[in-house]
């Protein structure tokens, strides 16, 4: 059978697949009973099913450029400088970010498009539109993390920049690094900066600007395996820019975790596995390797089984460009990587060991989806368009000239690895997602998905006409808007709140945390949040979250010396996440796994709080005995 022949089937095949697993991924929830699980799943059928169908519209229209004269390209930069200018001063001015900063952005990420679509893509050009992309996800990144006191994200930064701090006091890693103990790489090299720059800012701004500085690479870097996939400038560039918006990428740009960086190590891997083959460019991939395994041992699996697909796409359409990645090199791989774990890293073999042994229930739906299935839905909005141009853009490709074996390959790689990367039905209802963190696969498939959404609406746009392209370019606006205020992204504001913690704490916040637990007796009873910080100080032994019995809905102490560190202002505008107690008794290890809940302001339990006495109120927390 022909290759083409091969692509052209495949490409039949989804044009029926996408609109039929569409249809079963709506109507399957309902016959379980998990009527919530449909509403949340149309906003990944209905981008399918209108995908397919604009393929079907467009799928004879010619392919045509739109150049504008030269000179207008300088108008777009100058309408860009003052923008950003305002975007900055708007940073500047207010606390938190307004919803105007999140139209502004909106509008800077239009006018690169705009740059990107209406002009030919020059070596000057590029250079200066890589400029303005990487200024945009600085803008974006640092606007959070070098704008808030202490951004915690997920609450990881909490426990590295612990790490960090500890790393200094002693000038070498101790126990106190935990699991990490194996791979402190992203450690000392914010140590390592801290003490080149002599940099005035504090720890947990020092690590947030390291790591903006390797995303502000992450640009370029996609830039170029873009180009060495599609050998086009223009596609490379909107490539870059969509990965900015890409909801992981800019989650990971934030949270300034050893993980953080391996996005960018993995850009690195994939350029030199893309360009032509050579001596050195098998040494420079072996090392690659060998550094990814050593600075974050856990990422590889994920790496290795998105190159394990694109193996198996190898071996059935038999790439004339030569095989992308050998089976030799995933061999050594796996080996390597085994081997380093059996050998400094046991704990990860035998964590693993442990979730595969254990058994959990099949049907566990996230509590947020049952009790706020609206909220939730708007939050994963900005998936919906970026999903749509994926379904045109695997369906044009497979059936397109223009692209190569190897990119019509990645693209249809972007389309599988939607699957486990974005937030749907499938990955929502079982605790399989959890234990074996399979959401981490948005971290690494980004390239791939981004480079499918990308094709799709370069193909769109091209194929289109006037008011086509004008829609198009609306739908991009809406993708942009959605993807910087949801609270994913922009915990500080988001368009619509979802019930989860705000991802920063305010200088009020924290000089109360370190200050409490000096003048307390016995534990310091708080939320998730708080108890999370102080594990990660010189207080750890007075950490302790604040438990609730769940029968009589009442606070639980250990004993009158426990102090109750209430944060009032998070709790008026989102409930507090605390553990449960199923037997309404005091734990005094409680299990955080599983039995942790958030608790609304308006429950009963809170008019507790009146009977004990009030020893410290900042504003924003409040100190209880």
């Amino acid at each position: 059978m022909r290759l083409d022949d091969r692509f052209a089937i495949t490409g039949r095949i989804l044009l029926y697949l996408i609109p039929a697993v569409a249809i079963v991924g709506l109507a399957l929830p309902p016959l379980l009973g998990l009527h919530s699980l449909s509403l949340l799943g149309s906003y990944l059928a209905i981008p399918m099913i209108a995908g397919t169908i604009l393929f079907l519209i467009y799928r004879e229209s010619p392919y045509q450029e739109v150049r504008l004269n030269e000179r207008i390209f300088y108008l777009f930069i100058a309408a860009y400088a003052p923008l950003f200018t305002i975007s900055a001063l708007i940073l500047a001015t207010y606390t938190p970010r307004p919803i105007g900063y999140y139209l502004v952005i909106t509008l800077l990420a239009t006018i690169v498009l705009m740059e990107i679509l209406l002009f030919e893509a020059t070596s000057g050009r590029v250079l200066i539109i890589l400029a303005q992309i990487i200024a945009l996800n600085l803008n974006l990144i640092w606007g959070v993390t070098m704008k808030y006191h202490l951004f915690i994200g997920r609450m990881d930064p909490i426990s590295h920049i612990f790490y960090i701090s500890t790393l200094m006091e002693a000038a070498h890693v101790t126990d106190a690094f935990d699991n990490y103990r194996a791979f402190p790489l992203w450690h000392v090299l914010v140590y390592a900066l801290y003490i080149i720059m002599r940099s005035p800012l504090p720890l947990e701004k020092m690590i947030f600007l390291a790591n903006g500085l390797v995303y502000a690479f992450l640009v370029p870097m996609a830039y170029l395996v873009s180009r060495a996939v599609f050998k086009d400038r223009s596609l490379a560039l909107m490539i870059s820019l969509f990965i900015v918006f890409y909801t992981d990428v800019l989650l990971y740009g934030m949270s300034s975790i050893p993980r953080s960086v391996v996005s960018f190590l993995e850009l690195i891997l994939l350029y030199f596995i893309f360009i032509k083959d050579s001596t050195m460019k098998l040494f420079i991939i072996v090392t690659l390797t060998i550094v990814l395994i050593l600075y974050h041992p856990v990422s590889l699996p994920f790496i290795l089984v998105i190159f394990s697909i694109i193996i198996i796409l190898d071996l059935i359409y038999e790439s004339k460009e030569g095989r992308t990645i050998g089976l030799r090199y995933l061999f050594f791989s796996i080996v390597f990587c085994i081997g380093y774990w059996m050998y400094n890293s046991i704990y990860i073999l035998e964590g693993l060991l442990e979730n595969v042994m254990i058994s959990v229930p099949s049907l566990l739906t996230t509590k947020s989806i049952a009790d706020a299935p609206f909220d939730e839905l708007f939050n994963y909005l900005q998936y919906a368009p970026l999903l749509l141009f994926i379904v045109f853009g695997i369906l044009w490709a497979l059936n397109d000239e223009r692209f190569s074996t190897r990119a019509k390959m990645l693209c249809l790689v972007g389309v599988l690895l939607v699957a486990v990367s974005f937030p749907g039905p499938m990955l929502l209802f079982t605790h399989f997602v959890k234990r074996f963190n399979i959401m981490r696969f948005g971290e690494y498939a980004f390239i791939f998905i981004i480079m499918a959404s990308a094709v799709g609406f370069s193909g769109l746009f091209h194929k289109a006409r006037r008011y086509g392209r004008s829609i198009l370019v609306v739908t991009f606006m809406a993708l942009i808007f959605l993807s910087v205020s949801n609270d994913f992204t922009a915990s500080d504001n988001p368009i619509v709140k979802r019930t989860f913690y705000t991802f920063y704490m305010s200088e009020n916040e924290v000089d109360s945390t370190r200050f409490l637990p000096q003048v307390a007796g016995g534990y310091v009873m708080s939320d998730y949040v708080v108890a999370r910080y102080l594990e990660c100080s010189p207080f750890q032994e007075k950490a302790h979250v604040l438990e609730v019995d769940r029968i009589n809905m009442r606070l639980l102490r250990n004993s009158s010396d426990d102090l109750l560190l209430i944060r009032a202002s998070e709790l008026d505008e989102r409930p507090l996440k605390l553990y449960t107690s199923i037997r309404g008794n005091f734990v005094s290890h409680p299990n955080l796994l599983n039995l942790l809940d958030y608790y609304m302001p308006d429950l009963a339990m809170w008019g507790e709080l009146s009977e004990y006495n009030r020893i410290y109120d900042s504003g924003a927390v409040q100190g209880l005995v």
